[in-house]
């Protein structure tokens, strides 16, 4: 009876491990400004947005998840409304290149050639993609605001974004990945 007793207590590590869930995070993002400028044949212009997508006033979501067994974060921001993704992102802890303690900020670099980034901070978040750039500051509490930037060869978006937390798991993240580093 004592070896099943020590038998259950070395797996209790493991068992704890095994059942942490999915740890999410959500945002809600108002756009506060947009514009896109764009050069074709020489003359340039410059608009609020594209048909069929988001313009100023609407609600952008930034959901983030990180999965410890499979030690992955991931990353999107989308338009729900219109069902389009703006940007998405994904990388694992065994891309994290760096985890800076003072700022509690943890950097991943995928090393697929595609120069994507992510860092990850407890008040400072920024995602890389190809030629798709998203930044949010913390600047109050729960309270997030940032820039994108998407770019393609004879255009660049830019909008910027003012977004409170639907449900705030960035801290629980951290911790994680602390762990992990």
């Amino acid at each position: 009876m004592r070896y099943i007793g020590c038998f259950l207590l070395s797996l209790v590590p493991w068992m704890s491990h095994a059942a942490e869930p999915e740890v999410l995070g959500s945002m809600s993002c108002d756009v506060k400004y947009s514009s896109i400028i764009e050069i074709k044949d020489g003359v340039s212009g410059v608009f609020s947005g594209f048909k069929d997508q988001f313009e100023v006033g609407d609600k952008l979501y930034f959901d983030y998840k990180f999965i410890s067994e499979q030690g992955r974060l991931s990353a999107s921001l989308t338009d729900k409304m219109r069902s389009q993704t703006q940007m998405s992102f994904t990388s694992s802890v065994y891309n994290m290149t760096s985890y800076r303690e003072d700022l509690t900020l943890a950097t991943f670099s995928n090393g697929n050639g595609k120069g994507e980034r992510m860092t990850f901070g407890a008040n400072y978040l920024r995602f890389l993609v190809l030629s798709s750039e998203l930044t949010l500051n913390r600047y109050y509490k729960n309270d997030w605001n940032g820039i994108a930037r998407q770019q393609e060869a004879d255009r660049v978006h830019i909008y910027t974004l003012d977004c409170k937390s639907n449900f705030d798991n960035i801290d629980t993240i951290i911790s994680l990945l602390k762990k992990a580093k």
